[in-house]
């Protein structure tokens, strides 16, 4: 009997996505920039302790704005004069009033200690971007450096077996033989050293992350960072930047604080009512109890709680002036310092690169040509490889600079 078509392209499609599953198993994941701080920011551990912050602050708040518990009292009285026993028991039941206002205060008061606490989860949020891209891009740099070095090792080599062909038949002096291995040598050995920091980067990346083989992470991506918006943009979004905003919160709370202190004249009211009983001889009598306490602010009116919050609101909004203008002169100078290494980045990159390899073309052709000897070929290479090197290092400099700028100003822009 003919299998069914439909059952045999259901077949076909299970082995194509079977066998597509473990090609994608076994290549390395693409990773850019923004795949990497998604991932570092949304490491459990780090979900968990920013909210753990958080929940303290609104902890705070609970017990700020929660009412005191009811509170029942039962006394009892004896008398045992010479005729029958007099007794008496009085049941109470009381619950204290804030008819000032001061529990709302100190209320808004932790709120406010709660959205600073979140602007400090969001200042770390901040702090661990920068971090993950500081990686990434350290990373991508290490990727590049040793590509570049790999492929002038790549170049040595062919020079250095062609210089050992020509060599043996006595064309070339043995002095230039040497002279090819070593430079070959040396670039083996800057090669070396730029591998070990690849693999300690993207040690360092995959920590950030959390994945588990560094060595299956394609990194994608520019090294080269974009230009930065203009300095009045950056200025005009500094204020909202998270510990300046954590700054602004907790002086609000501050003066809160001692707002409520300032309600010293109207004390907090306690208010009872119950039952009293009254067992005398055969008697017994029963009746309605009331109570009202009400201290009186002699000695304690708030002077420390005013004081405190006083304190405390003037101490945040002189350390809020001293950061804000701290952060408008480290903006002002990242800005400058961005903008000319990305300006000087991109220049190098358009002239230089050409010109490497322009000078590799003209030296190889004219080292065939006859035109040069081998020690003016291994010239055009060492200047190709500095000026490739150089471009790296630009271009990592300008990455710096701009996510430094990004982090001082409050984040990269969205």
């Amino acid at each position: 009997m003919p299998e069914k078509p439909t059952v045999a392209r259901f077949f076909l499609v299970a082995v194509i996505a079977l066998a597509s599953r473990a090609a994608a198993d076994g290549a390395p994941s693409p990773l850019d920039e923004q795949d990497a701080v998604r991932r570092a920011l949304s490491r459990p551990a780090l979900v968990e302790e920013l909210g753990a912050r958080v929940d303290l602050a609104r902890a705070d708040e609970i017990a700020a704005r929660r009412w005191p518990n009811p509170e029942a009292t039962w006394s009892h009285e004896e008398v045992r004069p010479d005729g029958p026993a007099a007794r008496e028991d009085v049941a109470v039941l009381s619950q204290r009033f804030d008819l000032s206002g001061r529990r709302g205060l100190r209320g808004d008061a932790a709120a406010r200690r709660v959205e600073a606490a979140g602007a400090e989860a969001a200042l770390l949020r901040l702090d661990v971007e920068a971090e993950a891209r500081r990686a990434f891009a350290h990373a991508l740099a290490s990727e590049r450096r040793v590509g570049i070095l790999r492929a002038a090792v790549e170049r040595l080599e062919g020079v250095a077996a062609a210089v050992g062909r020509r060599a043996a038949s006595g064309d070339v002096a043995g002095y230039d033989r040497r002279r090819v291995e070593r430079e070959r040598l040396t670039a083996l050995g800057r090669l070396d050293v730029e591998e070990g920091a690849l693999a300690r980067a993207r040690a360092r990346l995959a920590a950030l992350i959390g994945a588990t083989d560094p060595s299956a992470l394609a990194l994608t991506g520019d090294l080269a960072p974009t230009s930065p918006p203009p300095l009045a943009t950056l200025a005009e979004r500094l204020p909202s930047r998270p510990d300046l905003r954590a700054l602004a919160l907790e002086a609000r709370a501050g003066e809160l604080e001692a707002r409520a202190a300032g309600r010293w004249l109207i004390p907090e009211v306690e208010l009872g009512g119950g039952v009293k009983t009254v067992e005398a001889g055969a008697g017994r009598d029963s009746g309605f109890a009331a109570a009202i306490t009400v201290p009186i602010p002699l000695f304690a009116r708030g002077q420390d709680e005013r004081l405190r919050g006083d304190a405390r609101a003037r101490a945040a909004r002189g350390r809020l002036s001293l950061a804000l203008d701290a952060a408008r002169a480290d903006v002002a100078g990242l800005h400058a310092e961005a903008t000319r290494l990305a300006g000087a980045a991109g220049r190098y990159r358009e002239s230089g690169a050409a010109d490497s390899a322009a000078l590799l073309r003209i030296a190889e052709a004219a080292y065939r040509g006859g035109e040069v000897g081998v020690l003016e070929l291994i010239d055009g290479y060492r200047a190709a490889l500095d000026a490739d090197l150089s471009l790296v290092e630009l271009e990592w400099a300008a990455r710096r600079a701009r996510i430094d700028l990004d982090r001082t100003s409050g984040g990269a822009p969205r």
